[in-house]
């Protein structure tokens, strides 16, 4: 009511044709009542807006009424073409903000003029500092990836980490009976392997042709190995299992770190990409409602089955109570999709962390091919530029 009580005031018509304050009473009059309005609580993000960018309009026309070349009205007046700089409006109700570089570094410019004008009204120099923080925060990088798949994989990281780490010091710790035993059990695996293969059909000697002869030669090792020979092999052969693991736990630490550093765009990309952010987010939403919709499925499946005893009239002489067929379903559903989403988790961050890094620090070159590779469908689909 109050806004558009001082748009009422206006007599005079700007060179937008616009109403405008004719004269200096008409602009204080107005000026007074979008103030009151600007103190209210209770208006809706558009109109909050609006309010701000009368508000500076009405104190540009003030200060020209006042005089025409004062150092106020040529500050005003950048700061009008500050706000009307900013291409994006926020989603988080913070008003007009900077959507690309060149936005950000015009109003720099338009805030150094500003300054060098040296205007005296303070609301005028406040409103200078404010844009000048918004440009300043406009380059700050914040996170906006997926803290849940940093967590997943996270816990593989660290699943490698204790399986490798854990059995270092302990890789080898065989003794000679169980070494014994274990080269005879290979030995016999092998042995009886090469004798279903000599009984086999040629077609099938010939597809596993490699397979026999790298069996023949494991049993060749084995028949010249003592007990000693066998437990060095062991130790090797664990040591480096344990230094793989050690090594997937730490390339996959690094990819979440990567990733966290790629997934930090400036904020004036932050604020042209909100809403597709916001959209994604959507989505990331609905598969985690999806993923424990599922859960929920098999976790409500009856993990025992009642039944009760009735004798010949009818009447209940017991009851008992036995596994469910359907809890064997329920356990391995739930660790299938557990699986599921933490094999999709891995496999997604190495992907997504190349993808934002191209996005969020080689923007002006992915826009570049972007743009050249739109202008070369349109040449190709005969659509006019």
């Amino acid at each position: 009511m109050l806004f558009g009580k001082a748009t009422d005031i206006y007599t005079g018509v700007n060179d937008e044709g616009e109403k405008s304050p004719a004269n200096l009473s008409e602009a204080e009059e107005a000026y007074k009542l979008i103030v009151e309005a600007d103190s209210l609580e209770d208006v809706s993000d558009e109109l909050f807006d609006d309010i701000k960018e009368e508000r500076s309009y009405l104190k540009k026309q003030i200060a020209f009424f006042k005089d025409p070349e004062s150092a106020d009205y040529v500050a005003a007046d950048l700061i009008n073409k500050a706000f009307n700089t900013f291409g994006v409006e926020s989603m988080d109700g913070a008003g007009r903000q900077p959507g690309s570089k060149a936005e950000v570094e015009k109003v720099k410019e338009l805030m150094q003029q500003a300054r060098a004008a040296k205007p005296k009204d303070p609301e005028l120099i406040d409103k200078i500092g404010e844009f000048e923080e918004i440009c300043e925060e406009a380059y700050e990088r914040r996170f906006v990836g997926y803290k849940w798949l940093m967590i997943l994989v996270g816990c593989v990281a660290l699943y490698f980490l204790y399986a490798g780490i854990s059995k270092l010091g302990s890789a080898g710790d065989v003794l000679p009976a169980q070494a014994t035993k274990l080269m005879s059990n290979e030995m016999k695996r092998v042995g009886d392997y090469l004798a279903r293969m000599d009984v086999a059909h040629d077609t099938i000697q010939e597809k596993n042709a490699d397979r026999i002869e790298e069996q023949q030669e494991r049993l060749d090792e084995l028949s010249k190995m003592d007990t000693q020979d066998y437990i060095k092999e062991i130790t090797k052969r664990d040591r480096a299992r344990n230094w793989r693991n050690i090594r997937r736990g730490v390339f996959w630490l690094l990819m979440i770190v990567l990733y966290y550093f790629a997934s930090r765009p400036p904020v004036f990309l932050i604020n042209r990409r909100q809403r597709h952010m916001a959209f994604t987010s959507k989505g990331a939403n609905v598969l985690k409602k999806a993923v424990f919709f599922l859960l929920g499925i098999f976790i409500a499946m009856p993990s025992f089955d009642s039944y009760v005893i009735v004798d010949s009239l009818g009447g209940v002489v017991g009851s008992r109570d036995e596994l469910s067929g359907a809890l064997i379903i329920k356990i391995f559903g739930i660790v299938l999709i557990v699986a599921f989403v933490i094999w999709v988790a891995v496999m997604l961050l190495p992907v997504l962390t190349v993808i934002n890094y191209l996005r969020n620090y080689q923007y002006e070159k992915v826009d570049e091919y972007f743009e050249k590779a739109m202008s070369a469908i349109k040449g190709l689909a005969g659509i006019k530029k």
